[in-house]
């Protein structure tokens, strides 16, 4: 069995839940969740230029292309003998946005603020003292987090440390969720 989503960054993090279904219900022992991106494609780069989100000299408000594929295996259970968890990890908050980049509507900052709820909810552990995110320089995720700060903050450690990997490798698009894992 395989799955597809074309979610972008969010790809990744989104097929976890089906992929816990697949575990808890026993249907499959192990599961394979993965993302791959690569911004290599000219048409793709060309749009983007187009746009202004490649970071350039003049370009300031733009984000460094990356490729990338990052993999989970998943098992509630030992697959190999004397193999060993490296991490736990627990179902992914999910939200949507309506005023997204490309859509008409308004920016409400609702889908990412959501997605961090649903993930603190009842989680172990709070407050959170560092976040992995996807910010990659352009000012529209940094407003999204920000909203969702705001709207979180009470789960979150007054001395909270953002780390955002994309400054170092460029925009992974599908493979930052699994990477950032």
């Amino acid at each position: 069995m395989s799955r597809l989503s074309a979610r972008g960054r969010a790809a990744g993090l989104e097929l976890l839940k089906p992929a816990f279904t697949l575990l808890q219900t026993r249907t499959a022992r192990a599961v394979l969740v993965g993302g791959i991106d690569s911004h290599v494609d000219a048409g793709v780069l060309g749009i983007l230029d187009q746009e202004g989100r490649v970071h350039a000299e003049e370009v300031l408000d733009g984000f460094v292309p990356g490729e990338g594929a990052g993999f989970l295996l998943l098992s509630s259970q030992r697959i190999l003998p004397n193999s060993t968890a490296i991490a736990y990890v627990s179902s992914p908050g999910l939200g949507e946005e309506q005023g997204h980049r490309y859509s008409e509507q308004p920016y409400l900052g609702d889908g990412l603020a959501d997605a961090v709820r649903a993930a603190v909810e009842g989680a172990p552990g709070l407050p959170v003292r560092t976040v992995f995110a996807s910010l990659n320089g352009e000012s529209f995720g940094a407003k999204e987090w920000g909203v969702a700060f705001i709207r979180n903050r009470e789960a979150l450690h007054p001395e909270l440390r953002m780390e955002h990997p994309a400054d170092c490798f460029g925009d992974i698009g599908a493979a930052t969720g699994p990477v950032l894992v």
